[in-house]
Formats: C-alpha cells, sequence, structure tokens
C-alpha cells in the first residue's frame, strides 16, 4: 500500500514525547485504528475472509489487528491454548461443574469468555482512552524571531572572524 504523507502540529511538548517514540508513523497509525474502531463497529479480518472462530473470537495474531474480539489486545499463546482446551471441554461437556474442576480459577468468571479477555487485558499495555480524550482544534505554531538584516550581516562577518 503507498505511503501518504501527511503533516501535523505538535507543540514544544508533545514534539519532545514524539522524538522518543521509536515509530512515529507506526504509532500514529496505530492510534487512527483504534479511534476508528470506537467510533464504528470494528470489523474482525478473521469473519470478513469467512474462517471460523474459537469460543467466539478469532486467533489472536499480533501483526493483524482485531479491534472487535481483542480490543485490548491479543491474550499470551500459552492464555490462547488454555483458552481453546476450556472450550473444547466445554462444548463436548456442557457442564460448569466439570468445567470448574479442570479449571477452578474460572469460578471467578461467567465463562472462559470472559476468562480470555481478562487475559489479553492483563497481557497488554494500558490502552488509550479515547473517550476522553479532547482532540478539537490545534496546536497554535509559535513564531520565530526574525532577524533584521542588519543582524543578519552582522552574524555572517562576525563568524568570518
Amino acid at each position: 500500500m503507498p505511503s501518504i504523507i501527511k503533516s501535523i502540529s505538535l507543540d514544544p511538548k508533545t514534539a519532545s514525547i514524539a522524538r522518543r517514540v521509536p515509530n512515529f508513523s507506526k504509532f500514529v497509525r496505530e492510534c487512527l485504528l483504534r479511534w476508528d474502531a470506537i467510533q464504528r463497529s470494528p470489523d474482525c479480518p478473521v469473519e470478513r475472509l469467512g474462517h471460523p472462530l474459537t469460543g467466539d473470537f478469532c486467533v489472536p495474531a499480533p501483526t493483524r489487528i482485531c479491534l472487535k474480539h481483542w480490543p485490548d489486545g491479543v491474550p499470551r499463546m500459552e492464555d490462547w491454548r488454555e483458552f481453546r482446551t476450556m472450550v473444547e471441554f466445554d462444548d463436548y461437556h456442557q457442564d460448569r461443574d466439570r468445567l470448574l474442576q479442570g479449571w477452578p480459577f474460572l469460578e471467578d468468571f461467567e465463562c472462559p469468555q470472559e476468562w480470555i479477555c481478562h487475559r489479553a487485558e492483563m497481557s497488554n499495555h494500558a490502552q488509550i482512552d479515547f473517550d476522553n480524550m479532547e482532540i478539537e482544534g490545534n496546536a497554535k505554531p509559535t513564531a520565530r524571531e526574525k532577524k533584521s538584516k542588519i543582524r543578519r550581516l552582522w552574524a555572517v562577518l562576525w563568524s568570518r572572524n
């Protein structure tokens, strides 16, 4: 996909922060995707392709962003494997007591789906709270001090010495 170059206005504080972000463009793209997902119902690339879901979730992949099933980020793979085992067991037995015998920690959760969402949330850094973010307006540019022609001439002459 071709890149579209956009420029943004930053104030001194946000410019300082932007310099510390390793890949600022990727960071901005990720923020835009998350913001867009909140504004409308997110879609799932796996569902769009017609692939089956596991326990109402798509397979988590760090390279494919699915904000519908993983709004907090993907769970760790060992948690996902545990979840798949729980779902297969639950589909076969349809018995909550037997499910709790195998996974007693599920007692704190309504179902395995709630547990995997909790684990995904625990495995990822806090996401940006877009609901309370003020995004109207623009940073006001600061005017640079213009040097008079005499000052510039003086600076050139002074630098030669």
